[in-house]
């Protein structure tokens, strides 16, 4: 099948030749070390946003699961996975807005 003029097998090695090279720059951003260099200088600016924190602290402080009567008697694992169960969206979709603030901060 073609489109605008392109047949199928030299859509298909385009699309090959571009993952091919993206992925070599991905490989090589890792083997220099840039892509730890950014992932740490983002994951220690997201982690000392005072906001972030202050949500956190709130979500726990208003968390059913340590508010139930069975929470003095569960085991770590199971408060821990009953937690995350219940404020792993929100912290995550807050978590993922900071992310985003600070990868998109062009003042850095």
């Amino acid at each position: 099948m073609e489109q605008e003029g392109i047949d199928d097998t030299a859509q298909a090695a385009a699309a090959r030749e571009a993952r091919e090279l993206e992925k070599a720059v991905v490989d090589e951003i890792r083997r220099d070390g840039t892509f730890d260099t950014f992932r740490r200088r983002v994951t220690e600016e997201v982690g000392q946003n005072e906001d972030l924190r202050k949500f956190v602290a709130n979500a726990v402080r208003r968390s059913k699961t340590l508010a139930s009567r069975d929470a003095g008697r569960m085991k770590e694992k199971e408060l821990v996975d009953r937690l995350r169960g219940e404020m792993e969206e929100a912290v995550m979709e807050v978590y993922a807005k900071q992310v985003w603030d600070a990868l998109t901060d062009e003042s850095q």
